[in-house]
């Protein structure tokens, strides 16, 4: 866990693998971010749904062309990009509430 302000804050890996586990039944030690999503039993459906999983967890909505997505790590990037793209940013304050 990151600490932040004497808070604990998960990465956006650490979400998602928890998510993985717990709606995908798989193991943490197996969700190395270069891990595919496919060597891990997620065909297209199963990628379908997690993309559905992830918008509900993290608030955003995957591009049409989301199918790009082979590895855990491209989750978390993509995650990452919709969610700076969501939040509008001062450059002197940093994200505005």
């Amino acid at each position: 866990m990151i600490l932040a302000r004497g808070k604990n804050v998960m990465t956006t890996l650490q979400r998602l693998q928890d998510l993985l586990v717990k709606r995908f039944d798989l193991e943490r030690k197996d969700l190395d971010p270069a891990a595919s999503l496919e060597q891990l039993g997620l065909d297209s459906m199963g990628t379908i749904d997690l993309m559905f999983q992830v918008e509900d967890e993290f608030g955003v909505t995957f591009p049409r062309d989301a199918d790009a997505l082979k590895t855990v790590q491209d989750v978390v990037d993509c995650i990452e990009c919709l969610l700076a793209d969501a939040t509008p940013v001062d450059s002197d304050r940093g994200p505005v509430p």
